[in-house]
């Protein structure tokens, strides 16, 4: 989507915050997108670096986060369709 605007970002947290400045924060789409990418970004970051009790993601937020990015996925290749994107 980012790429679909000619924006290129460097990192994960770029590319979040680029996501949010051009489309969440537009209401181009609904700002519960952007939440849904940061909140997932941080849950994998709980789980890659954290060493306390947030580095274990219940199997039900898992399937909770499974089902939101469906969702996002979705949105995503919709959101190509009308870009002119090559999704399928």
């Amino acid at each position: 989507m980012l790429a679909s605007r000619g924006v290129k970002v460097e990192s994960h947290d770029g590319a979040i915050i680029k996501f949010g400045e051009l489309f969440a924060r537009t209401d181009e789409l609904p700002r519960e997108f952007g939440r849904m990418l940061n909140d997932a970004f941080e849950l994998r970051k709980d789980a890659d670096y954290a060493i306390d009790s947030r580095a274990e993601i219940p199997c039900e937020v898992a399937e909770q986060e499974l089902r939101k990015a469906k969702e996002f996925l979705a949105m995503a290749e919709q959101f190509l369709k009308g870009a002119g994107g090559d999704c399928e």
